[in-house]
C-alpha cells in the first residue's frame, strides 16, 4: 500500500484492534495479579510465624554456640541436619570517615596504582542532558542530530498496570528485533 491507498478509517480500526488487544492483556494481567495476591496473602501468615520462629532457633543455636567455644577447638565447626555451627574467622568491616576526607587521605597516602584499585571513578555521558541543549551547542560538541523528523508512533497511557501490560511484551519486543 501507497501513503494515498490508506484512509483514516483504517488507521482507526487498526488503532482500535490494538486498543482492544491491549485492553484484554491488561484485564488477565489484572486477574493475575489479583490472583497472586490472594495466594500470598492467603500463606502470609504462615510464613511469617515460620520465619519467625527460624530466626527464633538461629539466635538460640548461635547463643549456645557463643557460650561453649571449647567444644569447637578442632573441628572448628560441625554439621547437623544441613546446618553447620561452629566458629570462624570473623570478617569484620570497614568503619569510613566521610568521602571526602577519605578520597583527600587516599590521595596524600596510596600510590597511583593503590589509588586505581580503590578508588573507582566513572563518566557517564547523558543522552537526556545532551538532548536538551541547542543545536548551535551540540554542533560545537561535534555531535550530529539524526532522524529528528516526524516519524510514525504508537503510545499508551502509563499506569503501573500499563507499565506491568509492556514488560509482558518486552520479550516479544526483542525477538522481533532479532529477526531483523
Amino acid at each position: 500500500m501507497t501513503q494515498t491507498d490508506i484512509e483514516m478509517a483504517v488507521l482507526e480500526q487498526k488503532a482500535r484492534e490494538v486498543g482492544v488487544a491491549r485492553h484484554t492483556l491488561s484485564v488477565s494481567l489484572g486477574k493475575a495479579n489479583a490472583e497472586l495476591a490472594k495466594v500470598r496473602e492467603k500463606h502470609a501468615e504462615v510464613l511469617r510465624d515460620l520465619t519467625a520462629d527460624f530466626k527464633a532457633k538461629q539466635t538460640e543455636l548461635e547463643e549456645l554456640v557463643g557460650k561453649a567455644p571449647a567444644l569447637f577447638d578442632k573441628p572448628q565447626s560441625q554439621e547437623i541436619s544441613g546446618v553447620k555451627f561452629g566458629w570462624r574467622k570473623g570478617k569484620g568491616r570497614l568503619v569510613l570517615p566521610e568521602a571526602d576526607k577519605l578520597l583527600k587521605k587516599i590521595g596524600e597516602v596510596l600510590t597511583r596504582s593503590q589509588k586505581e584499585s580503590v578508588v573507582k571513578v566513572k563518566v557517564t555521558i547523558l543522552k537526556g542532558a545532551l538532548a536538551k541543549l541547542s543545536g548551535d551547542l551540540l554542533k560545537k560538541l561535534g555531535i550530529d542530530v539524526v532522524g529528528a523528523g516526524p516519524e510514525p508512533f504508537v503510545s499508551f497511557p502509563k499506569s503501573p498496570l500499563a507499565k506491568q501490560v509492556d514488560w509482558w511484551l518486552k520479550p516479544i519486543d526483542q525477538a522481533d528485533d532479532e529477526d531483523e
